[in-house]
């Protein structure tokens, strides 16, 4: 297509950038296009310099830049100002990929877990080798402590859990989930897998941070049924004993997920317990 030096109605500009009438008067609105009117047929009409503008605009938005930007780069500001608006939309850019990355790892986290659930809810097995985890008490609300144990470092993932201090009667039996009284003695914590050995590290905040391990564990992801169901706990310690292992120390499970299908809540958990 041969673009000549003449004037050009608005039906040239969208089919030639691929946009609509209204992005073209918008442009105009905000003063990054000329807005120009024939004498005669009242039209809207643009220049040569109007199709470099609109292709400089059209770069501009590719790159994501506001409106307002833009106007100031197109109609105000020398290039000094100009290169200033991208290096800061660079850096924009920048933060907002970072928080996607961390989203998608988020995503690939939880599918993982999804996929766990439905291909071995209630299957325990014995972890290959040691591990460790950080627990930490929840001090003033959870983001706050998750934000805290991410600090130390970004590959951490910590969970909301539920923990089992030691007592003389632990909780180990569906009845004694039943207990409403019994139940309440379980503490809610935050828990996460040591995989680069924070816990080993000069300046470690131990007085704040209880370290689990390094120990084997058994885990196995399982569910409970408000107030009907919790079978999870004996599921876990029947594979010990068939097993032929011994305890270790108290069990933390680990939240994973909720549903609640005709009126029964149900929540699942992966439960690991230390054993030799």
């Amino acid at each position: 297509m041969k673009i000549r030096f003449k004037d050009y109605q608005i039906g040239l500009l969208t089919g030639l950038f691929d946009v609509s009438a209204d992005t073209i008067r918008l442009y105009g609105k905000k003063g990054i296009l000329a807005e120009k009117k024939h004498e005669n047929s009242n039209y809207r009409i643009f220049y040569r310099d109007d199709i470099f503008n609109m292709d400089y605009i059209m770069r501009l938005r590719a790159m994501d830049v506001p409106l307002d930007d833009i106007f100031e780069i197109v109609c105000t500001s020398d290039l000094s100002h100009t290169r200033e608006t991208i290096m800061e939309r660079l850096r924009t850019t920048d933060r907002e990929l970072a928080r996607l990355i961390a989203v998608r790892e988020n995503l690939h986290h939880y599918l993982e877990f999804l996929n766990q659930t439905i291909q071995n809810c209630n299957k325990p097995e014995l972890t290959s080798r040691p591990l460790t985890f950080l627990m930490m008490d929840i001090e003033k609300s959870i983001p706050e402590t998750v934000a805290f144990l991410k600090s130390l470092d970004p590959s951490l993932q910590p969970q909301l859990s539920l923990y089992t201090p030691g007592t003389k009667t632990p909780l180990e039996t569906s009845t004694d989930f039943l207990n409403k009284q019994r139940r309440e003695e379980g503490n809610f914590v935050i828990t996460c897998q040591d995989i680069n050995s924070v816990s080993r590290r000069k300046g470690f905040p131990s007085d704040r941070i209880s370290i689990i391990g390094p120990s084997r564990f058994v885990t196995a992801i399982c569910y409970t049924r408000t107030d009907s169901e919790y079978e999870f706990i004996e599921i876990v310690n029947q594979y010990i004993r068939q097993q032929g292992l011994e305890k270790k120390g108290n069990y933390f499970a680990q939240y994973i997920m909720s549903e609640d299908i005709h009126g029964c809540p149900t929540d699942y958990y992966k439960v690991w317990t230390p054993a030799k």
